[in-house]
């Protein structure tokens, strides 16, 4: 290596020196092993090694031994050339056996020797595509019914790599806020992709052996009929996961290649209240008042997927209270709400929306909301509702708030009753939320090519953009906030779109009197640092921002290598935390202690995210049991897992920690091997490597 590569730090080390005591000598001086590494790759024109996503099979091509003999991770192959991540792009010996080995070139790309020797501890085996691997090496049979149809599998639990898989599959999409889960099936294979954040990222490659068993497991877990073959179908399930209930809407539709399913992943406890959707202060204080008040009709409006259903559950939320009706009519029932009459359509038995309708109204209701209104005989029924006293609020699948106004018009309904009774419209989206832990201010190069499409950035505005880090995936944005756009019905507006005919002529009106804008809304998120203009251009057209650099490349994903895994160790007893600190230091964790579950608790909501929690019973003020029992309650943290050590011989105490989520219980005094290797059976039970 060449000493100028470190010219930046306090440090210089001689080429002469072994590669892995220079890594070794700098991490010690305290340099960032990723900004190391992306130092040495652009100083020999290497790329960095992406190990968040690997091809599996070049496994079967390079063993482990091998790789930790040379200590690389085989990363991707093609029929010519082997992808090799390594610390030592000059190791020679390597070069020349992984090439004799896979009959390939070697192409090397860089990672940290602290990441490799994460990878090579738990990267292959616990990952979704190694338990492909698992499941092809137990089962013979997987590798000759690649032709054959769901239906005519067996599916039993006694095959634990196929339910370990699928369990794997639903929980690692739970922790990763995951709102559909699609396995899509392709010519040859068939391809796993989560949706985050309202974008579909891709997770695994499923052979379609194995994925047409999930798939029959998928129908008998749903209630599913698997008699019916080559027509959707649709099923419900719900699986315990962080301590909770989660429910699981599953869709099955039959395409040229084989059945598609869609699994919608419904966690009532993730779902946000109306304060916490992210609108704007202003847009909070209009959208309160349309719901406070006493009847007429409330429409929620957008295209699909843009939060329409999740801000109506919202307002139910805010609105309920013991001396009130409220009913809900839905095409299906997404969340069960407590204190709500929720009525779920049922069209295969002629319960349709509008026979539903007419029963919630006999049933004395105060407030009603209706899934979404889609013809004239819904849109009449509710305006009759409205006019009798009744609250009602409803979706409707437009572009913004005037287009809902005409095309309750178009229907055939009568203006001056529409106008009489609709108090309000909320046209809204979604946008990512920039990952508060990563993003950073914007360059100023950045921000004068933005002032230089035209579009006005106001004096004091924060213009930041997305970087990535471990918690957010390297994607650069955690979460979603609602761009909205309100419009209220006052008496002057009603007097006024009365002799309105056009959309551009009830736009014009309404912001004349004060309509905000979806663009105006997305633009104040962007300029006060929540999300990027890129994000805002991505999902309502910006037309000055269309040809930025920024923008064209918004959809990119962030190259950015993960970091170390993380551990918490929690327990009163200093010396007993060193000790675990030791066993732990064998398995490249960076460790972060705790004394009690009280200080646990706050580090894990100040810190980045742990890979692995292990902790004591016996401490004061929180112990091992409240502190588990919180960890589990919160979702963000359902799959870490928790190993207990305690010096707790009772069986009870085993049992009620078990119970309450954690993943072992190991008994004070155990040597450190034995506690290695415990902690490793608990990751790999997780699966989510």
């Amino acid at each position: 290596m060449d000493a100028k590569l470190f010219s930046s730090s306090a440090v210089s080390v001689s080429p002469t020196i072994a590669t892995d005591r220079v890594w070794h000598i700098l991490r010690e001086a305290g340099v960032n092993e990723e900004a190391l590494a992306r130092r040495i790759a652009n100083a020999y024109g290497l790329p960095i090694a992406d190990l968040l996503h690997i091809d599996e099979t070049t496994s079967r091509i390079i063993d482990i031994t091998t790789a930790r003999r040379f200590n690389i991770v085989p990363v991707q192959q093609t029929d010519h050339v082997l992808t090799v991540a390594t610390a030592d792009p000059f190791d020679r010996e390597a070069e020349q056996v992984l090439g004799f080995l896979s009959g390939r070139r070697i192409e090397f790309q860089i990672a940290s020797p602290l990441l490799i020797a994460k990878h090579l501890e738990f990267g292959t085996t616990y990952s979704l595509d190694g338990l492909v691997y698992d499941a092809f090496s137990r089962d013979d049979s997987l590798h000759h019914d690649e032709g054959a149809d769901e239906d005519e599998y067996e599916v039993s639990d006694d095959q634990p790599v196929l339910v370990q898989l699928l369990n794997a599959l639903l929980i690692r999409a739970i922790a990763e806020r995951t709102s559909d889960i699609h396995i899509e099936p392709q010519r040859d294979v068939y391809q796993v992709r989560y949706r985050i954040d309202g974008l579909l990222e891709p997770r695994s490659k499923l052979p379609c052996a194995i994925a047409k068993r999930l798939l029959a497991r998928l129908r008998i877990m749903t209630g599913m009929t698997i008699e019916k073959s080559f027509v959707p179908l649709d099923g419900r399930a719900q699986i315990r996961a962080g301590g909770r209930f989660i429910d699981l809407r599953v869709n099955i539709v039959p395409t040229m290649h084989g059945d598609k399913a869609t699994i919608r992943v419904l966690d009532p406890v993730a779902r946000p209240s109306i304060t916490t959707l992210g609108f704007h202060e202003y847009e909070l204080t209009r959208l309160l008042r349309l719901l406070d008040t006493r009847s007429g009709m409330v429409l929620v409006t957008g295209p699909t997927g843009s939060g329409k259903t999740t801000t109506l559950y919202g307002a139910l939320d805010h609105m309920r209270n013991p001396g009130i009706c409220v009913i809900s009519v839905e095409d299906p029932v997404e969340y069960e709400l407590q204190d709500i009459t929720q009525i779920g359509i049922c069209n295969d038995t002629g319960f349709t929306g509008v026979m539903a309708l007419r029963a919630a109204l006999r049933q004395d209701p105060d407030i009603i909301m209706v899934g979404e209104v889609r013809d004239r005989e819904t849109a009449e029924l509710v305006l009759q509702a409205s006019e009798t006293g009744h609250l009602v609020l409803s979706t409707l699948h437009t572009n913004n708030t005037v287009a809902a106004i005409h095309r309750l018009l178009s229907l055939g309904i009568d203006r001056s009753l529409l106008l009489h009774a609709l108090r309000g419209v909320v046209a809204q989206r979604l946008v990512r939320k920039l990952c508060t832990h990563c993003a950073e201010d914007a360059p100023t190069e950045e921000i004068a090519r933005v002032v230089d499409t035209g579009l006005r950035v106001p004096s004091g505005s924060r213009l930041r953009m997305a970087v990535g880090c471990s918690r957010c995936n390297n994607l650069g944005y955690f979460g979603r906030i609602a761009v909205a756009e309100i419009l209220e019905i006052n008496e002057e507006m009603r007097a006024a779109l009365e002799e309105c005919t056009s959309i551009s002529a009830l736009e014009e009106l309404a912001v004349k009197h004060g309509l905000v804008t979806l663009r105006q809304s997305g633009l104040q998120h962007a300029y006060r640092g929540h999300t990027t203009l890129s994000e805002v251009s991505r999902v309502i057209e910006i037309e000055e921002l269309r040809s930025t650099p920024e923008v064209q490349a918004s959809n990119k994903r962030v190259d950015v290598t993960p970091i170390r895994p993380r551990a918490l160790v929690v327990d009163d007893d200093e010396s007993l935390r060193e000790f675990v600190v030791v066993a732990l230091s064998s398995l490249n964790f960076e460790i972060v202690q705790a004394e009690d579950g009280a200080v646990a608790l706050s580090l894990i909501e100040k810190q980045p995210p742990f890979d692995l929690v292990i902790t004591d019973l016996t401490m004061p003020r929180l112990d091992g049991f409240a502190f588990i029992k919180t960890l589990r309650d919160n979702i963000c943290y359902a799959a870490i897992p928790i190993v207990v050590l305690t010096a707790a011989e009772s069986e009870e105490a085993e049992k009620r920690s078990l119970a309450l989520g954690a993943d072992d219980y190991l008994r004070k005094p155990m040597n450190v091997e034995e506690i290695v290797k415990r902690i490793n059976a608990a990751i790999k039970r997780t699966a989510l490597r």
